[in-house]
């Protein structure tokens, strides 16, 4: 990440610059309050602010987070151009909960360095240690859950990882400077709001939405009133959420039904991935925009974003499923899976009744004979016994071409479906399925024969390390792929 110009960032802050939004945070030390750059409070003088690359940074100075322009609020900034590198593979492991789940221990074994090497690797790019960094996203959740819903404090305490009210309440006191009672009575939303995610950049609401209805399993998905909903499941529990955009504030806004506290973080991580909150648009279209074949393409579509997915193992066996088929049929085969094994739920809001249970939850035994090639139907059972081993839980952190080659390791998955699973279910920014027919079509000039997958992979290196969203913008442009609503293929 690089480091901060603290003569840039005033003037930022000066100007409430929105694309500096969620870059820094501007500690204010005669007030003992951090900030986001588009604060409307009064500008404090100069000498009187330091600016950090994060909120664990301007805590660790000795500011607690600002009432007024609530930092909880502000997208997130992750180092998505250094996916590969150590430090971008830790942050999508700590966005992805592993914290949650085993530690610092556990992100340094799973990043492949000691603990004082991770540890010295947070200090020294983002100036705070792991567990600060996983310490304050907590404390951010509970305080957006204090603002904006009506959920107990117990909840909310059970919501930011903690087992102890004591300690929470605790915790809470000593960062904030006030008990989490105290924010509650004093907080701005006393109607209990639904929670908003913000996002940088312009966003494509409409495209998203159309990409999301064409491939919407009946009873478990469904688009209407501009709103995204679907039934969601967590350790056999079923839900539902809805997800609505506030182009005003540079936000979705999501609620929830049948949801537990202690699944909320989960819940709001599966959200940002599958509506690609996390990306940094503005840089992305920037560099994709000095080419002059994607440049017309960017004016054309401003915030286009890559859909991505609930889960990695939903991803996968849309992937499979949509092998060499249109959108409607690869629909139709999804919504005949979820017919044999489906979770069933009759008081779900907004028309919702199913869910795609756990792979571990499916009998294979009982899935009916899918009309499809035998070996693509044994991939996909190959896929949900895979996807139910207990290693398959972690599967994001490493690098693109480890992730590759462990999708290419399947049964069924080959290059086209592995980068096309890497692309939308991990989220990898590069990922680039060379051999889509779409792709290859999008760059061929009318009075020339189809470009070759080996020149267009050539041709895609400018593209570095955003291949994923010149994909998007080549696939939106491809006439042929809108009007025969065809899923991307790839060249045989």
């Amino acid at each position: 990440m690089p480091s901060l110009d603290a003569d840039t960032c005033y003037r930022q802050l000066i100007s409430r610059d929105v694309t500096a939004d969620g870059r820094f945070f501007v500690a204010v030390h005669t007030t003992g309050v951090y900030c986001r750059p588009i604060c409307p409070a009064r500008t404090p003088r100069r000498e009187h602010c330091s600016f950090h690359a994060t909120a664990a940074a301007a805590e660790h100075a000795g500011c607690r987070p600002c009432l007024r322009c609530r930092p909880e609020l502000a997208p997130a900034q992750w180092p998505m151009r250094d996916s590969d590198s150590s430090l971008g593979r830790a942050l999508a492991l700590l966005s992805d909960g592993i914290m949650e789940r085993g530690g610092v221990s556990a992100l340094a074994k799973t990043v492949g360095l000691s603990t004082r090497q991770l540890s010295r690797l947070f200090q020294r790019e983002l100036g705070v240690t792991p567990m600060a960094m996983w310490q304050t996203q907590r404390l951010l959740l509970a305080k957006q859950l204090l603002h904006d819903s009506r959920l107990p404090i117990s909840d909310i305490a059970l919501a930011a990882g903690y087992r102890s009210l004591r300690r929470f309440n605790e915790h809470f006191l000593s960062v904030h400077g006030h008990a989490p009672s105290r924010l509650r009575r004093e907080g701005v939303a006393k109607q209990g709001l639904p929670l908003r995610l913000g996002y940088r950049g312009d966003y494509d609401w409409t495209a998203m939405l159309n990409f999301l209805r064409l491939r919407a399993w009946r009873g478990m998905e469904s688009v209407e009133a501009d709103c995204y909903r679907r039934a969601v499941c967590f350790d056999g529990g079923v839900g539902a959420i809805q997800i609505s955009h506030l182009a005003a504030r540079r936000a979705l806004q999501i609620e929830w039904h049948g949801v537990s506290a202690a699944h909320l973080p989960t819940l709001l991580r599966n959200v940002r991935r599958l509506f690609d909150l996390d990306a940094d648009l503005p840089t992305i279209e920037a560099h994709l925009r000095a080419d002059p074949d994607l440049s017309p393409r960017l004016a054309a579509r401003p915030g286009l974003r890559v859909p991505g997915a609930w889960s990695v193992f939903e991803c996968g066996l849309r992937a499979l499923l949509g092998q060499q088929i249109t959108v409607t049929a690869a629909r139709h085969l999804g919504e005949v899976l979820l017919d044999a094994c489906a979770l069933e739920c009759s008081d779900l809001p907004w028309g919702l009744s199913r869910v795609l249970p756990a792979p571990a939850q499916i009998d294979a035994s009982d899935l009916p004979g899918l009309r499809m090639p035998q070996a693509r139907r044994l991939a996909i059972l190959k896929w949900i016994q895979h996807q139910a081993e207990p290693a398959a839980i972690q599967q994001r952190g490493r690098s693109l071409q480890d992730s590759l080659q462990q999708l290419l390791s399947r049964p069924g998955i080959g290059d086209w479906s592995a980068n096309y699973i890497a692309l939308r279910g991990l989220r990898e920014p590069d990922a680039f399925p060379a051999s889509d027919i779409g792709l290859l079509r999008a760059m061929t000039s009318a009075d020339q024969p189809r470009m070759a997958v080996a020149t267009l992979r050539s041709r895609a290196e400018a593209w570095r390390p955003w291949r994923a969203y010149a994909a998007q913008h080549l696939w939106a442009s491809d006439t042929v792929f809108a009007r025969f609503n065809k899923e991307p293929t790839h060249v045989t």
